[in-house]
């Protein structure tokens, strides 16, 4: 596991400025950069948050684009427009220079009629995404994202602030490609973060107040199903599935997080498999519950459940 942790690969696999670099059309292709930052034990990796902070950091370097766009690994766009739609708002004469990231929500197919896995995101996109829940907006929700690299590091914007889109990025790279890998590993490593501010606002724990009061409020969670077009079975598979995340991963999560602060475990982050058997579509259609994992978690509590 060290040595899993540990390793970590920065790579140009196409470089944009390669007049060779085309496709079978003939067309040249774009700078295409694999990037797995370092990990290690002692320092805090924080998941996603730390991940696209090191892309920025990398990225800053080879193109240093205006505009990010963050996706998930098993998620695609089903619109191939949305990078037109987004550009139309973040480039608006008008209204443009207060937008700080534009988002499409992502959504699922084949949902059954009462939800049972509770991936609908019904409430999501009827109330937060649109800005109903008194939080001053939506919320980013870590994928389908156009970023402004400027928003992602924290510039604020005057009212009459205008970017010139017409202009060509300030970074222009002159270096070799072997000498631009070596020159951004330091910025993909674990270390680079440490002794920082990053995070402390956003880890203040005058928040969990706010929290736990909004998330008490079944009442109010079950109007929210209701208003949104849902059944009351369909809130129920929802309010299910937190009790299963409470008794099962919350647990064995906190379990293992006071394990490793006492120095008798060591943690590890599991990719769950995306692929799924012929046998599974007809018992989700008739909207029974799979435990077919290879887990012993998943048969634990599936004898103590039933």
């Amino acid at each position: 596991m060290k040595a899993i942790l540990a390793i970590f690969s920065w790579k140009i696999r196409i470089d944009g400025r390669d007049s060779t670099a085309v496709d079978i059309e003939e067309q040249t292709l774009p700078t295409l950069v694999y990037l797995a930052r370092e990990k290690r034990p002692k320092y805090h990796h924080n998941f996603k948050a730390r991940a696209l902070n090191a892309i920025l950091r990398v990225s800053s370097q080879i193109s240093n684009g205006l505009v990010i766009l963050t996706v998930d690994c098993d998620m695609y766009s089903n619109n191939s427009e949305s990078l037109r739609d987004a550009m139309c708002f973040l480039m608006d004469e008008e209204k443009g220079q207060k937008i700080a990231f534009v988002q499409f929500p992502q959504n699922f197919d084949n949902i059954t009629k009462n939800d049972v896995y509770s991936n609908s995101l019904k409430v999501g996109n009827e109330v937060e995404f649109p800005g109903l829940d008194a939080n001053g907006g939506p919320a980013y929700i870590g994928t389908g994202c156009f970023h402004r690299r400027d928003t992602l590091c924290r510039k604020k914007y005057k009212n009459n602030y205008q970017i010139d889109w017409r202009t060509e990025n300030d970074r222009r790279v002159e270096e070799s490609t072997t000498v631009l890998e070596e020159t951004c590993k330091t910025l993909a490593s674990c270390s680079y973060e440490e002794n920082t501010e990053w995070g402390k606002e956003v880890s203040s724990p005058w928040v969990l107040p706010f929290l736990y009061v909004i998330a008490a409020k079944y009442g109010y969670s079950l109007g929210e199903f209701l208003w949104s077009g849902g059944t009351f079975q369909e809130w129920w598979n929802d309010q299910r599935m937190w009790l299963y995340k409470r008794t099962t991963s919350y647990v064995f999560g906190f379990t293992e997080t006071i394990l490793k602060l006492l120095g008798f475990a060591k943690s590890g982050f599991v990719v769950t498999s995306k692929v799924a058997d012929e046998d599974v579509s007809p018992r989700y259609k008739k909207e029974v519950m799979e435990f077919g994992a290879p887990s012993p978690m998943f048969s634990i509590w599936q004898h103590s459940h039933w």
